[in-house]
């Protein structure tokens, strides 16, 4: 999807409005999630609108084309001054089973398979398969304590066609608000998508024409000929917290977070082990909300090459889902080197020298990924230090507000550890996400 570099906050509804409603590959018929296309074939075309702004600039932003039914989706940036942020620099193609983010690096197009969270990267990974689910009535609510509701509030008029609309409120902790979309759904395709912050509305992305059953030529949903094809599967981006200098790790550090109303105080232990193709992280701590009491917690992260587990022994819950391809945060530096410099991601990362911190010899890194910036000390692929933080100015970041700060104070090499260490409690509940 495109949006434009100021706008990042809005990419959890971009995302939604504009694939989950409306770009699912045929190939997963079977699926009962698939949106369903009124006609056989259309051309759509947004505008986005930065309601804040002080021109309040509205522009061409993407067009949306299909055929087949579906089975054929392209997605193509019009405006030049959009960014695409899954990587690509202009179009995205849906066929056979697959994904083409077509300039991905320039000259080439990376291809995925495509799966149910194909429709769910960059910021707030796993927004829209939550949206989803809640749309076909699957959602478990306790699985998603951010969730306040969602409604179908109507029909309307738009466009010449019969649409519903949807109302969607989330709790965002980070800012201590209430965010709220609204949505305008013809025919599970999203052509209006409005974004509140809190009361204020930020962003509308609205189609301005619906061109149903048209002649499309088969090339909008080709990669061009001269271009080479990655198979991006078979790239190497699975989980790497180490590399083979040391079969296993235990790391203790000491963490803060301030989210604004939200406080976390606690110690955390990394378990690395197979040399980095399986960790865990175990942290207790207290957690301060909204001036409530303190809460303590324990929580528990294990990571193989495929999957994720978040263990919460207060809850007595594990929720279990795919090992995010762009959750960067445990990745190497020299894997994201190579992400980065590829054009994968529109981001950065910057060496700043090295240091001598726990008498190890690190790299100091800083990363940035959206509005966010990781200050970073690199060991053999593990973060000694991290601080993180949210700019507050968007891309320009000259101004920045730490939200979390992690610091390892012991390290140990080579030791045996307990494979229950990395398996989470057989008798609580499995939750799938």
């Amino acid at each position: 999807m495109w949006i434009s570099k100021s706008n990042r906050f809005i990419l959890p509804g971009v995302l939604l409005c504009l694939i989950l409603f409306g770009n699912i590959s045929a190939q997963q018929s079977k699926n009962d999630f698939l949106p369903k296309y009124p006609v056989k074939s259309a051309i759509i075309y947004y505008n986005i609108k930065h309601e804040q702004s002080d021109r309040k600039e509205s522009f061409p932003f993407i067009s949306q084309s299909f055929d087949s039914y579906g089975a054929l989706v392209a997605i193509e940036n019009i405006d030049e001054s959009a960014i695409i942020i899954r990587g690509g620099t202009g179009k995205e193609i849906f066929k056979d089973g697959y994904i083409y983010l077509v300039g991905n690096p320039k000259g080439c197009a990376t291809k995925n398979k495509i799966k149910d969270y194909s429709y769910s990267v960059g910021t707030n990974a796993g927004f829209n398969k939550q949206v989803q689910d809640l749309i076909h009535k699957k959602i478990n609510k306790n699985n998603n304590k951010s969730f306040i509701s969602f409604n179908k509030t109507g029909t309307i008029n738009f466009l010449g066609l019969t649409c519903a609309t949807y109302e969607y409120k989330v709790s965002n902790d980070a800012f201590s608000s209430i965010d709220k979309y609204l949505f305008i759904v013809y025919s599970d395709i999203c052509l209006s998508w409005k974004y509140y912050f809190g009361n204020n509305l930020l962003t509308t992305i609205e189609a301005t024409s619906f061109e149903e059953n048209i002649s499309i030529p088969s090339s909008v949903f080709e990669v061009p000929e001269n271009y080479r094809i990655i198979d991006g599967d078979k790239l190497d981006v699975k989980n790497e917290n180490a590399v083979s200098e040391f079969s296993t790790i235990i790391i203790d550090f000491t963490t803060n977070k301030n989210y604004g109303q939200i406080k976390e105080e606690g110690k955390k232990t990394l378990y690395v082990k197979d040399n980095g193709k399986t960790s865990a992280q175990d942290w207790e701590g207290t957690i301060v909300q909204f001036d409530l009491p303190p809460e303590t917690k324990h929580l528990k992260i294990i990571r193989d090459e495929e999957y994720e587990y978040f263990v919460d022994y207060g809850e007595k819950t594990t929720r279990k889902r795919d090992l995010w391809k762009n959750n960067y945060n445990d990745k190497s530096i020299a894997e994201l080197n190579y992400i980065f410099e590829n054009n994968l991601y529109d981001n950065s990362v910057k060496f700043f020298g090295k240091t001598n911190f726990l008498g190890k010899d690190c790299s100091i890194f800083e990363i940035r990924i959206g509005v966010e910036k990781l200050e970073v000390y690199e060991w053999h692929g593990v973060y000694l230090k991290v601080k993180k933080f949210i700019c507050t100015d968007g891309d320009e970041c000259s101004q920045s507000m730490l939200m979390l700060e992690e610091t390892a104070t012991h390290i140990q090499e080579n030791v045996p550890i307990s494979n229950s260490i990395f398996q989470y409690p057989e008798k609580f509940q499995l939750i799938i996400n």
